[in-house]
């Protein structure tokens, strides 16, 4: 497909005589790099790129969810420098749909074409009939006011190079997909925990996948996979008493790998996860790096069914025992529109009182590895940016082992991805969490690097 897209790219746009060349990889691998290049040029003039991508936005009305087509359509000046060239990877911005240095702007900061905000940047001469899938980023080099030859670049999460395993309870103690790259041996390893979204196979592959890509053997584990979403087999279908002992289950079925080193296996976690990971690292002394994005300090209630009578709800068990919880506050306000989570969560805290709240807290200085939590100031999911640094505290008066946080003060609880993702598909912007996604996720490829 993509021959015949550069083959129809050629004839319908041309380039006139001695117009720079724009170099681009043959397929970006969404997180790396863009391995954009513009050569030839003058130096101190200014050039603009246009990228289009389609997607799909999804918006939620009356319970129904309705999905509509969207084209995107980011664009961005560059001053070029002495060398004459012009790199979205290290050149900044100084006038656009996001400006600043950001390697992933182009990707994440379009707005729906035709939409006012995108500013002096629209154009209708734009060749938007040449972008017919969701996997392309187009890209339309501009310069004095003249559209040279686009380029079209397949957008891939992860590349040929990856290989998966779907896991089963019944077959391997534990359900999700197990990545790692085409012959790999002796890898360090991650144990990659989803949110209270739940898992899925095809989510879990995903996750995998983009974490295998970087060299890593990964497991993304599914601990919770929800009855009304039809669940997986042997996997807890609600987020209450869920055993910390999957975590141990999980690290026998890698030790066995050899794609594994089983000696350097990590926890990573996002939401719900990064608090699941934090718990399960005060217990096993084999994990020897945590990252948790956007977590928690505390063990919250469990939920999805009603108690039994006499029994007690947390999210999580040890040896059948359920863990110390915050019980919430009437998170039907949540979904009535009269509070946030955020909101929900710092009043349960405060109506749980100190003694039960104390008893929630997770026991860091337990943790012999190294964390790297990762928060938004602005997070409406719950506050992570202030229960990260309650962590960070705690570690530092106990002498647990050595804690980086990284906050974004405007960003919220979205900060997980590869920053790559488009945020404004529905008109409303998330720049900030898209800017904070990119820069977490390079951080947490050098903390794992660096630690396993």
């Amino acid at each position: 497909m993509f021959s015949l897209l550069l083959a129809a790219l050629s004839v319908s746009v041309s380039s006139p005589p001695g117009a720079p060349p724009l170099r681009a990889p043959e397929t970006l691998i969404l997180g790396d790099p863009t391995g954009i290049e513009w050569s030839g040029l003058e130096p101190g003039e200014t050039v603009r790129l246009h990228a289009l991508r389609r997607t799909t936005a999804t918006r939620f009305e009356n319970g129904q969810r309705a999905d509509t087509p969207v084209l995107l359509h980011a664009w961005a000046d560059y001053r070029v420098g002495n060398d004459g060239q012009v790199d979205p990877d290290r050149s900044p911005a100084i006038d656009g749909t996001y400006k600043g240095l950001d390697a992933n702007g182009l990707l994440w900061s379009g707005w729906p074409a035709g939409d006012s905000r995108i500013g002096p940047g629209s154009r209708a001469d734009l060749p938007t009939d040449l972008l017919t899938d969701q996997r392309t980023l187009l890209v339309v080099p501009e310069r004095a006011g003249l559209l040279l030859a686009p380029r079209a670049i397949p957008l891939r999460s992860f590349s040929d190079r990856v290989r998966f395993t779907e896991l089963t309870v019944h077959r391997d103690g534990v359900s999700g997909v197990f990545a790692s790259l085409d012959g790999a041996r002796a890898k360090p390893a991650l144990i990659q925990l989803h949110g209270s979204e739940g898992g899925s196979i095809t989510d879990a592959r995903a996750r995998a996948g983009r974490l295998a890509e970087r060299g890593f053997s990964v497991l993304a584990l599914n601990y919770v996979a929800y009855g009304w979403t039809g669940g997986i087999a042997g996997v807890e279908p609600t987020l209450a008493n869920v055993p910390v002992e999957t975590i141990d289950r999980a690290r026998s079925w890698l030790a066995s790998r050899p794609e594994v080193a089983s000696s350097r296996i990590g926890l990573i976690g996002g939401s719900k996860g990064a608090e699941f990971a934090l718990v399960a690292a005060t217990r096993y002394p084999w994990i020897k790096a945590v990252v948790g994005c956007v977590p928690s300090d505390a063990v919250w209630a469990g939920y999805g069914r009603e108690p039994k009578p006499g029994e007690l709800l947390s999210s999580w068990t040890i040896a059948g025992k359920p863990l110390p919880f915050i019980p919430y506050d009437r998170y039907d306000d949540v979904f009535s529109g009269k509070a946030t989570a955020a909101e929900v969560h710092v009043r349960s805290r405060q109506k749980a009182g100190e003694a039960a709240v104390k008893a929630s807290l997770i026991p860091i200085e337990r943790i012999t590895a190294p964390l790297l939590l990762l928060s938004g100031g602005k997070d409406e999911v719950w506050p992570s940016a202030i229960m990260s640094a309650s962590i960070a505290a705690a570690a530092q008066r106990r002498r647990a082992p050595r804690v980086t946080h990284l906050s974004w003060p405007d960003a919220g609880h979205n900060i997980c991805g590869t920053g790559t993702a488009p945020v404004r598909e529905t008109g409303s912007d998330g720049a900030a969490d898209a800017k904070a996604s990119g820069e977490a996720f390079r951080a947490t490829l050098q903390f794992l690097r660096a630690t396993l």
